[in-house]
């Protein structure tokens, strides 16, 4: 055995190599991304029911923000820089209603280098309530938002190819057609979510995966259509998306689109064992966030994990985003869906 203090003596027989991390396949791939906490990253964080609470901690000023109360059933509240801040903004992954008419909400009222800011609360503030704690999950976008051409009907872009993410805002067609729109990613995506924020729709979810002829809710437990291109209609490019024909007359459409940068995130999916040695799904990396649905045969949960909540394993720590509940017991994961390097 030779265990590094000095180099071989003799040259190793053809066909064969040391047995190190740096000849094994599944070692960690680098990551395209200079340092990945400066474009995605966990807070977690108690409420104070005070306006002007400010969530630092960040290496980056946020331009997507995911947050779920971990003490108290309340809804999913997500924001973007791109359509702003205050209560009227609000969306929500488990509800199919507009921006703004949520069941409850909560009040942040501008993104911050480092962070966000919360304004004024009120009795149904569900992520600053006094003794809450809540989690917050934050992506770095493109920062102020852009016109984008390349598609059919222009469109409102904030982009970061480097991190592959970008929220895209546009007009949805009223004919009969499909229409393309530009995302500003340069490479292809691999995963987006899309919400009319003016009408009651639920959220539809393109996964390669699944592909383009194909879709899967976000705010419910149904499995994914497939066979069916009305949602997409054709697949997406290095420059546009189609927005299907299956989708007309949804006035302001709302997309947060992702594509697959090699060490910082991946997409994919797999067939479960049933066994409690479960599937193995190599990354190329140690995860910080997982997204996760069963697609097909069974009506089950979508499932977060990330490790803010679960610092070790096994990963026993998740919430529902098609659910407002808060969920304290073991984890099964069903289906890997996404994944985004800490």
């Amino acid at each position: 055995v030779n265990f590094g203090s000095q180099g071989f003596t003799y040259t190793p027989p053809s066909g064969f190599k040391a047995l190190c991390t740096e000849n094994l396949s599944l070692k960690q791939a680098p990551s395209a991304v200079t340092k990945p906490q400066r474009h995605f990253d966990t807070l977690l964080f108690d409420g104070t029911g005070n306006s002007g609470r400010t969530l630092t901690g960040l290496e980056f000023k946020p331009d997507f923000f995911w947050g779920k109360s971990r003490s108290g059933g309340f809804q999913h509240i997500l924001y973007d820089s791109v359509r702003g801040t205050g209560t009227s903004k609000s969306l929500s992954s488990n509800q199919a209603n507009a921006q703004g008419n949520n069941s409850a909400h909560s009040n942040l009222t501008s993104f911050d280098h480092g962070g966000v800011t919360f304004g004024a609360t009120s009795s149904t503030d569900i992520l600053n309530y006094s003794g809450g704690n809540s989690v917050g999950w934050f992506w770095k976008a493109g920062g102020a938002a852009v016109s984008n051409t390349d598609g059919r009907v222009t469109s409102t872009v904030s982009a970061n190819p480097e991190a592959g993410f970008s929220i895209v805002q546009f007009e949805a067609q009223t004919t009969n057609i499909n229409i393309t729109v530009g995302h500003g990613l340069g490479r292809k995506p691999a995963f987006w979510m899309w919400k009319s924020i003016d009408n009651t729709i639920g959220w539809y979810n393109y996964h390669k995966s699944i592909g383009y002829n194909g879709w899967i809710n976000l705010n419910t437990t149904s499995q994914a259509t497939t066979g069916n291109a009305a949602a997409w209609g054709a697949e997406p490019t290095d420059t546009v998306l189609t927005h299907g024909s299956g989708l007309v007359n949804q006035n302001t459409i709302m997309m947060y689109v992702w594509a697959e940068i090699p060490g910082f995130s991946k997409f994919g999916s797999y067939e479960g064992n049933a066994s409690t040695d479960g599937t193995y799904v190599h990354c190329g990396f140690r995860p910080a966030f997982v997204l996760t649905k069963m697609i097909d045969t069974m009506n089950e949960n979508w499932t977060i994990s990330d490790s803010s909540r679960s610092t070790y394993n096994p990963v026993d720590l998740f919430l529902r985003p098609d659910e407002a509940v808060k969920i304290p017991v073991v984890q099964q994961q069903w289906t890997f869906y996404l994944m985004d390097l800490n």
